[in-house]
């Protein structure tokens, strides 16, 4: 009977630690905060003791506990993962199809960061290039993304113009880049604001 109680316990902790990392990726986007935040696991570790010690988990043995172990953890950090890849494609085409509202814009540069999951959101940042002088562009791009809902953002600290539409804001500011003068060069950032759960609507 103490065996099977160990077995229980020990079954308990790799609960504890893999089942809430499970949980948490299912529902936040970054990884980094569950393990900044170790109150998730030990709260995961305390359940697993406790439901070990009154019986309700099955007595496995150590190698089919790590299994199951292994097998939870490397599911969530690949589901991390492929979400990340698929994250990224979604908001760099999101940010993409905004810099294309003016005509022949050519994107010369693209940086995608995934943020901090606390201040900093995730964001599309792109370096591009037209015909029209920056103000027309502007013009252009302010009337276009009223007409599609969004609104005029503002923000004290940016001297350039933005726009906000529910979760997304999107800043436009010339670029410090040096081109032929005959072409406009300008930034577009866009930031991805809540829940990344919010992003696939």
């Amino acid at each position: 009977m103490m065996k099977d109680r160990l077995f229980r316990i020990f079954f308990g902790i790799l609960l504890g630690l893999c089942v809430p990392l499970l949980v948490w990726v299912l529902l936040v986007e970054h990884l980094i905060l569950f393990i900044i935040l170790p109150i998730f696991p030990i709260i995961g570790v305390i359940l697993g003791i406790t439901l070990g010690l009154l019986g309700k988990l099955p007595p496995l043995k150590i190698w089919m506990s790590l299994l199951i172990f292994t097998v939870v953890v490397a599911a969530s950090i690949g589901y991390e993962k492929v979400r990340t890849t698929i994250m990224q494609s979604r908001r760099e085409s999101i940010a993409s199809s905004i810099a294309h509202l003016y005509p022949e814009s050519e994107i010369i540069e693209a940086h995608y960061q995934r943020g901090n999951g606390m201040e900093v959101p995730p964001n599309a940042s792109l370096v591009i290039e037209t015909e029209g002088s920056y103000e027309e562009v502007a013009r252009h791009m302010d009337k276009q993304l009223l007409r599609n809902g969004w609104q005029r953002g503002d923000s004290a600290w940016f001297t350039g113009f933005s726009w906000q539409k529910g979760n997304y804001e999107a800043f436009m500011s010339r670029s410090n880049d040096v081109q032929d003068s005959d072409r406009t060069v300008y930034q577009l950032n866009v930031d991805f604001l809540g829940s990344w759960l919010t992003h696939f609507r």
